[in-house]
């Protein structure tokens, strides 16, 4: 705090005192170093506003309880997220370190991202490196709530990035609530293995986006429920760049509701559709078309 009186130190050491409080009851894992690091790392910066002042002089920075209590940035190490979270931007998952959620688990988002990074910086959204492995239960599903007071109504996508790395990405019994979209895997990610089966989510752009340079994807989506919640132009896109031609299998009663389009395949040999429902598309169903004049869906 830097201010008129009583906003010195006595104010400064009270608030201080209550936001440590507060940390500690949001991670109660952490120690005494853990929780000033935390409450470090969530400062905003003052020095922007005071230009004339040396580094130092104000301390690191104004305290941000928002951001000190919630979980945003990359992971240091593999975690198990269970009980109530809350998430007030991007979380990075990088290679080698896993992310688990625990059945039971509920997620809430702010739509908004503190950090303002990402492939939407006005959106919180989870990015995979490494592994990602949300596995719920028929008896105790994984829930994810966008809160209510932020600038957005909808939170992600899930992006699959695979810079330098191989990522894994397992959802089993999830209710993601309301995105932007579902799942996008990057055209420049490293060959990746995804597994969608029993989730449902709500989308107001294109819901699972499939964007790829490499053949050897693999996906698997069995029992995913996407609903278009405003214009979305596409329920399921799966659209290789250049060479790329991924195995997507698609089955388990998986609906596609309220697109523009349901389903649009650019390269079909390794594409299988199963048991797939796709209702009140606003221009077309299922569309098949070669990219490169290559293969011709033989695979469908």
């Amino acid at each position: 705090m830097w201010g008129p009186s009583p906003f010195y130190t006595s104010g400064a050491a009270a608030q201080l005192s209550g936001l440590a409080g507060l940390v500690a009851a949001a991670f109660p894992d952490y120690g005494p170093d853990e929780i000033e690091a935390k409450i470090i790392a969530a400062v905003d910066d003052v020095y922007y506003a005071n230009p004339d002042v040396e580094p130092g002089e104000l301390g690191a920075g104004v305290t941000n309880a928002w951001k000190a209590v919630t979980r945003w940035g990359t992971l240091s190490s593999s975690d198990t997220w269970a009980g109530e979270i809350w998430i007030s931007g991007d979380v990075i998952i990088p290679e080698g370190v896993t992310l688990n959620i625990a059945p039971g688990t509920t997620v809430h988002i702010a739509a908004d991202d503190v950090m303002m990074s990402g492939l939407d910086n006005s959106r919180t959204e989870i990015i995979v490196d490494g592994t990602l492995a949300c596995l719920g239960s028929s008896a105790a599903p994984i829930s994810f709530s966008v809160l209510a007071d932020t600038l957005t109504d909808e939170w992600g996508p899930i992006r699959v990035r695979g810079i330098n790395s191989n990522p894994i990405v397992q959802l089993e019994h999830c209710d993601f609530g309301s995105m932007s979209s579902l799942l996008v895997i990057d055209g420049s990610s490293q060959p990746s293995t995804v597994s969608i089966t029993d989730c449902s989510a709500e989308t107001w752009d294109t819901g699972i986006s499939i964007k790829s340079l490499l053949s050897s994807h693999v996906v698997s989506l069995d029992g995913v429920a996407l609903e278009s919640t405003g214009n979305g132009s596409t329920g399921i896109d799966i659209w290789p760049i250049g060479t790329g031609n991924p195995s997507i299998t698609i089955d388990g009663n998986t609906t596609v509701y309220g697109y523009q389009t349901g389903i649009r395949v650019g390269r079909g040999d390794q594409t299988e559709l199963g048991d797939v429902v796709i209702a009140n598309s606003t221009s077309n169903g299922l569309v098949l078309q070669a990219t490169d004049g290559g293969p011709q869906f033989t695979g469908l």
